[in-house]
């Protein structure tokens, strides 16, 4: 699977080096993928991909302000 058909939580996955989606939630992945997320150009993600990674990384919904 290329890049540009991963989805924005398997790119995220595949940058921190996580075997599991799952290890997202724990230390020290949490970390890094939080940092991955806030430096990562989402253009190219839908805002329905944008929203679903951000609760699951962060745990809390993106809110639009």
């Amino acid at each position: 699977m290329g890049e540009k058909n991963m989805g924005l939580l398997e790119q995220i996955q595949k940058i921190c080096g996580c075997f599991y989606l799952s290890d997202l939630h724990y230390f020290p992945y949490n970390i890094i993928a939080k940092i991955i997320f806030k430096s990562m150009n989402l253009q190219s993600y839908t805002s329905e991909d944008i929203a679903d990674a951000y609760e699951y990384i962060f745990k809390e919904a993106l809110s639009n302000d």
